[in-house]
């Protein structure tokens, strides 16, 4: 019976195609072989006789969508019909979840039809299987024939249980596909009552419906569609046609042996009819000395332990078949990745965003999944949509922790993937619930390097994809980091520009630090100057003023020494009340017109009753203007937008607040253009945060930074005035 395994989200169920003897079961499985999408079917296993006949079973693995979210291997399988292969029929029996009874229509094969019936019912009430409990369907064969039995009668004798019936003629296809997809329903339908399967999703697809899009993706035509083609008589629209031919059936030929079967020890051999000779008893392969010779019951029991061996070997064939391909397309998934990430190097901001969906849409297909979603981490610590599969906003970038953090943040600095199915507990929950109700999975995969958070990757999972298991976690979590590593190192590749402008401003600082220890000699040659112009008695009052002035300015530079020498010693500089509106508007002068040329308004507004803040006038300027930098820098990457300045009086000094408008401003563009400059500017705001935290806490204010979804990036420092 079926195989099902609720942990690890795994079922594997067998249909039993049963019946007569050149009844069509054969021909059948090869027209479900030849009209299967390439993706979703396996080899045709046959093993025969030299004359094309059944010896032992037909095997058709097929690769249909999972069930509420249960990985499903189905393996349709068609019995030997011929009289003394009663015993390979009766080992199949037993491990049948349902079964397709194949009648001969010919009116001359009415009796074999009847005997076939009798016979499985009798093998499975053996089995201690109660008949009326097994899904059934029948599919009426051979209605091309000139002289076939009344349909009428054949549901009256057969069908006593009114199970869906299907007039045939698989030769030329018809009423195959019918009888295999109602043959999917029942059996779908009985699994899922008897096994409670998906009973958590509150929303489940019904088998009908899951049938229907199995049907579909596997044979390109739904139920709904079969049943109106039958309706109208008219056979349907063909599937579309396949980009590449079936493959071919793997057939196993036997040659039929020498039988002498011996005669129990209790009757004389002489008792025994001839006849007996050649019915009801299997083929045994000859030895090299001629014929073996086996009692009846021997017989059968090698032909049974022989048969069973053999399905026992096709389905781990067919295990090693889907583990070749699940490991063909792990490998294909590093090759995609590495493969983007060279063509990343080269791409243009209108190629970058066609190879990242590309790269996720092939992930995505690892889960069996059409709506996934690659969100990075901006400069200012938000996540934003790089890639939307099927999504037109991440529902976690929305999301909130019970604690009142961004779900993803959460996520992110987790950095361990998260997966939860529907109905569980879980911080996923309305994510899903976001997606629809169609969406009974998700999985959430962090991206990070060892050292840096880059963003994060989710699939939401419809019922028609397996839950991914724990072997399948780890591949997606490395191909990720895979992913991750790439768009670190093109990122700092993109970042050479800013670094060698970098390299210029701290060349730049370098001589100004220079220039400023060789101040010394000239200070004081001014000073001495200075006293002696005092000196004269007789000096006019106008020139007493203008040395007053000079030593004032003279005052002024040897603070700015004195201050740089401070620092460049590790000592904390002197601090004294400065005006902050005198310092802003220097820097809106010097600063204004550059920023007006990169598209950038640049606004400052001080209001009433601000006094001088109480700091350290050369660092609190150079603050302001880092963040100045800061801003300028980032918006100058999305084309422009506003930078404003605001100062208000403050219950402990003085609050200035600095905005930048770049989350409007990103929300109007195409990001993946943009994303490759992230990592480098979020480690270079990260850098410059600290040290600008680090001078407002000398300066004894405070410093915070937080991102409104309606204004932008906003910094905010309170200083202690004088």
């Amino acid at each position: 019976m079926v195989e099902i395994n609720h942990k690890e989200r795994f079922l594997r169920a067998k249909i039993l195609y049963y019946g007569p003897a050149a009844g069509g079961k054969t021909t059948t499985l090869q027209v479900l072989h030849r009209l299967a999408r390439g993706e979703r079917r396996q080899e045709l296993v046959s093993v025969n006789t030299a004359q094309d006949r059944t010896i032992l079973f037909d095997l058709l693995p097929l690769s249909t969508p999972a069930f509420r979210s249960y990985e499903l291997r189905f393996q349709i399988v068609a019995v030997p019909g011929q009289k003394f292969y009663g015993a390979t029929r009766k080992m199949l029996l037993k491990n049948a979840d349902s079964i397709v009874f194949v009648a001969n229509s010919a009116i001359d094969r009415w009796q074999e039809n009847l005997q076939s019936m009798k016979e499985m019912t009798e093998y499975l009430l053996d089995h201690g299987i109660e008949p009326s409990t097994l899904p059934i369907v029948f599919q009426y064969n051979k209605q091309d024939l000139p002289d076939t039995t009344d349909s009428a009668l054949m549901e009256r004798t057969l069908n006593a249980r009114s199970a869906p019936s299907f007039a045939a003629v698989a030769t030329e296809g018809r009423g195959v596909l019918e009888a295999f997809g109602a043959g999917l329903e029942r059996t779908m339908t009985e699994l899922a009552t008897r096994y409670k399967i998906g009973e958590n999703l509150g929303d489940a697809r019904s088998a009908r419906e899951w049938a229907s899009r199995t049907m579909k993706e596997i044979f390109g035509v739904t139920l709904e569609e079969l049943a109106a083609s039958a309706k109208a008589q008219k056979p349907p629209e063909p599937p579309p046609m396949q980009s590449e031919e079936p493959a071919p059936a793997r057939i196993f030929r036997v040659k039929a042996p020498k039988l002498t079967l011996s005669a129990p020890k209790s009757l004389p051999a002489i008792d025994r009819p001839e006849s007996a000779l050649t019915q009801a008893n299997p083929p045994v392969h000859s030895g090299p000395s001629g014929a073996v010779e086996l009692d009846n019951e021997s017989a059968n029991a090698m032909v049974e332990s022989y048969a069973e061996a053999a399905s026992s070997l096709a389905d781990h064939i067919s295990d090693l078949q889907q583990q070749t391909e699940a490991r063909a397309k792990r490998i294909d998934a590093f090759t995609a990745v590495a493969d983007v990430a060279r063509k990343l190097f080269q791409a243009t901001p209108d190629e970058t965003p066609v190879l990242l969906e590309g790269l996720v849409a092939s992930l995505a297909d690892t889960l069996r999944c059409t709506q996934a979603s690659l969100s990075l981490l901006r400069p200012d610590g938000l996540f934003e949509q790089i890639v939307g599969l099927g999504l037109q906003v991440d529902p976690l970038e929305n999301g909130k922790t019970a604690a009142g953090r961004p779900l993803a943040d959460a996520i992110v600095s987790a950095a361990k993937p998260m997966i939860q199915m529907r109905g569980d507990t879980g911080p996923l929950e309305e994510a899903m619930d976001r997606v629809g109700v169609d969406c009974v999975a998700a999985v959430a995969l962090p991206m990070r390097t060892p050292v840096h958070a880059i963003g994060l990757m989710t699939f939401y999972l419809p019922q028609e994809a397996p839950a991914p298991n724990a072997e399948i976690l780890q591949h997606l979590e490395r191909v990720v980091l895979e992913l991750t590593m790439a768009l670190e190192v093109i990122s700092d590749a993109h970042a050479s520009i800013a670094l060698k402008q970098s390299l210029r401003s701290a060349f730049r600082g370098r001589v100004a630090e220079g220039a400023t220890y060789s101040l010394d000699e000239p200070l004081s040659t001014i000073d001495q100057t200075l006293r002696r112009m005092r000196s004269y008695p007789d000096a006019p009052y106008w020139i007493s003023q203008e040395i007053q002035s000079v030593e004032g300015r003279t005052s002024e530079v040897k603070f700015m020494r004195q201050t740089l020498l401070d620092l460049r010693s590790g000592r904390l500089p002197a601090r004294r009340p400065t005006p902050i509106g005198e310092l802003l508007a220097n820097l809106e002068q010097e600063l204004g017109q550059g920023l007006t040329d990169q598209g950038i308004r640049f606004l400052v507004e001080v209001k009433q009753g601000v006094n001088p803040v109480y700091a350290e006038p050369f660092l609190l300027r150079g603050l302001v203007y880092t963040l100045i930098e800061n801003s300028r820098r980032r918006l100058a990457g999305a084309g422009g937008g506003v930078i404003r300045i605001l100062v208000q009086p403050d219950t402990h000094g003085a609050r200035i607040s600095i905005f930048d408008n770049l989350v409007s401003v990103s929300n109007a563009l195409s990001a993946p253009s943009r994303f490759l400059s992230w990592p480098l500017e979020r480690r270079l705001s990260d850098v410059t945060d600290e040290l600008m935290q680090s001078v407002v806490e000398y300066f004894q204010g405070n410093w915070a930074q937080e991102t409104r979804e309606a204004v932008g990036t906003v910094r905010t420092i309170v200083l202690p005035t004088a």
